[in-house]
């Protein structure tokens, strides 16, 4: 009787819960991932403003006690660090609203994987 069944296929019907509960880790573990790479990328940017800032400060102290020629060389490369400390500025509200909804995502993906263990975890 069960020599003409056709078990072809049947772990697309049957799943093992070791199965759910491995893909579930495995999603997880990618959206935690995602969002350290998005704190990551926070730090880095808010760093960056930072660096700039600093930079900007140092140059304004070497200005001051530079000879004529040199403090016009360090005019312009303030200028143009002011340039681009202002881009940064502009910017960041914009790359820390994306990483906030990167990690939006990554939370409710770290939700949907905690909900899909405790459904593959009998009892």
């Amino acid at each position: 009787m069960s020599d003409g069944a056709n078990w072809i296929g049947i772990e697309r019907v049957f799943t093992l819960p070791e199965d759910a509960i491995d893909a579930a880790v495995e999603e997880f573990s990618r959206a935690a991932g995602d969002m350290a790479r998005c704190a990551a990328a926070e730090a880095v940017a808010t760093g960056r403003v930072a660096a700039l800032r600093a930079l900007l400060d140092q140059f304004s102290a070497a200005q001051e006690r530079a000879n004529a020629s040199e403090a016009e060389a360090l005019r312009a490369a303030l200028a143009a660090l002011r340039d681009d400390l202002a881009s940064l500025e502009q910017t960041l509200p914009l790359e820390r609203a994306f990483h906030a909804d990167e990690r939006d995502r990554a939370r409710a993906r770290m939700a949907q994987a905690r909900a899909q263990l405790r459904a593959a975890i009998p009892g």
